[in-house]
């Protein structure tokens, strides 16, 4: 049951980060945290129910830490990338209507 009670408050906490190529990434540090809290609590005489209960406590709400992290792990906006990436494009839409017109020209002749 208990690894049941941390999955679901792992998957809890990954289902609010939009940014799913995160997700790997933190659900392994979240289970890494959760563990050595446990181990901390079980160290100081706490059952490991006990132990849990008082890590998820410690840790806060699940949706809360799904929430902050996702507002920390979102994927920077190059706008450099996207400016050169429309001027590529308007390139070859332009080369295509060029290459069209050519076309036209010598079926015309």
């Amino acid at each position: 049951m208990s690894n049941h009670e941390i999955q679901d408050y792992v998957n809890c906490v990954c289902k609010q980060i939009r940014w799913k190529n995160y997700r790997s990434a933190i659900r392994n540090e979240l289970q890494g945290h959760i563990a050595d809290s446990m181990d901390d609590f079980m160290g100081q005489g706490e059952s490991e129910g006990e132990a849990i209960k008082k890590t998820f406590v410690e840790l806060g709400s699940p949706h809360v830490i799904g929430k902050e992290l996702n507002e920390v792990y979102k994927p920077e906006f190059d706008k450099g990338k996207l400016f050169f990436t429309g001027l590529f494009i308007l390139f070859l839409v332009l080369v295509r209507k060029w290459g069209d017109c050519l076309k036209q020209a010598k079926s015309t002749v």
